[in-house]
């Protein structure tokens, strides 16, 4: 993929600190669902269970209500951020709303004649609508803001960067949910949400990052070694406290739902690396606003016109994902968990 900045042995090292740092946590976080749910062994179905009693966050009624609310929560982020949404519902390119015959998914593209970003969604009042939202509107800043690059190829960036500016959004939005969640058990249960699903996201792109790099260093292994080969990894990362007993089979033929793998070999493990960025950029945020939301800017403004390192650093984060860099990112992340508990 043109990728000069990390190398397949760096990939490695992360493979394995993920699996030495975040499983561990992510293990305690099951075990933790495991015992609310009140059942002796925890089974795949088990993992997305609902608590007794417990009802589906829904965070707003109309679409309207989706917008004005996340337009509310950019303004009050960063006026930029508000501008670049508002222009995009002034010229009508928000695509939001489900409908028959729609196609699935969410995505955001920037249109260079009317020089607006277009997202596209499918949004049914659910918490991952308005994460969606917010996500879309992080890569429309980054369209808008990298638009001023005279060099058409630089306004083109990797996805190791593109995430961080949605990723990012989401986590620079957070304090501010209270917009959608009036009521505190409420708001504190959709970020904690939040918060695990960046676990769980780094767990997963590493089961399929090592997956696809094993597919294609043996390439003389047909299907059997191929399913036999997932099952193992899994095991050893996302599936590490999940009881597959009678659903083997199951398992070993899981790798087949992500389309990554089919369509657009060896892309995913940008989206743990990018993980990581919003992290960080959220930590500094937390230590200083309007300084992290200015070198957010300023990073976003270079487009890809200087290398992956460089936009990190200035974005004032690292470029790094090391064992060190992990731990220390993960133990973050976990205390702000445990102190929403």
């Amino acid at each position: 993929l043109l990728r000069f900045d990390y190398t397949p042995e760096d990939c490695v090292t992360f493979h394995e600190s993920v699996k030495k740092y975040i499983v561990p946590l992510y293990g305690k976080l099951q075990q933790k669902h495991k015992e609310a749910l009140g059942v002796d062994d925890y089974r795949p179905w088990d993992t997305e269970a609902v608590l007794t009693g417990e009802k589906p966050l829904r965070p707003y009624e109309s679409t309207e209500e989706l917008v004005e609310g996340v337009l509310k929560m950019l303004k009050n982020t960063d006026e930029y951020f508000y501008n670049v949404l508002n222009a995009m519902k002034e010229g009508k390119t928000l695509d939001l709303k489900s409908r028959k015959a729609k196609s699935p998914g969410g995505f955001c593209t920037y249109l260079p004649i009317t020089e607006l970003s277009f997202i596209f969604m499918n949004e049914a009042n659910s918490q991952s609508d308005l994460t969606t939202l917010v996500h879309e509107s992080g890569h429309s800043v980054h369209d808008m803001l990298c638009s001023s690059q005279e060099a058409f190829g630089y306004m083109n960036t990797p996805s190791e960067i593109a995430e961080v500016a949605s990723m990012g959004m989401e986590l620079l939005s957070m304090d501010k949910w209270q917009e959608f969640y009036k009521e505190p058990e409420e708001l504190k249960r959709a970020v904690k949400e939040q918060l695990k699903g960046i676990l769980k996201t780094i767990i997963w792109v590493m089961v399929v990052d090592k997956f696809q790099m094993w597919i294609y260093t043996n390439p003389e292994a047909y299907s059997d070694a191929r399913n036999d080969k997932f099952a193992e990894i899994a095991s050893e990362f996302s599936e590490a406290f999940v009881n597959w007993r009678g659903y083997e089979q199951e398992l070993k033929h899981m790798w087949k739902k992500q389309l990554h793998i089919f369509e657009v070999p060896f892309y995913y493990i940008e989206y743990a690396i990018a993980q990581l960025g919003a992290v960080q950029l959220w930590r500094n945020y937390k230590n200083n606003p309007e300084k992290a939301v200015e070198k957010y800017k300023e990073a976003l403004s270079l487009g890809s016109s200087k290398s992956l390192p460089e936009l990190y650093e200035t974005m004032g984060i690292k470029f790094d994902f090391s064992e060190n860099t992990i731990k220390e990112l993960m133990d973050f992340v976990w205390n702000e968990i445990e102190e929403l508990n």
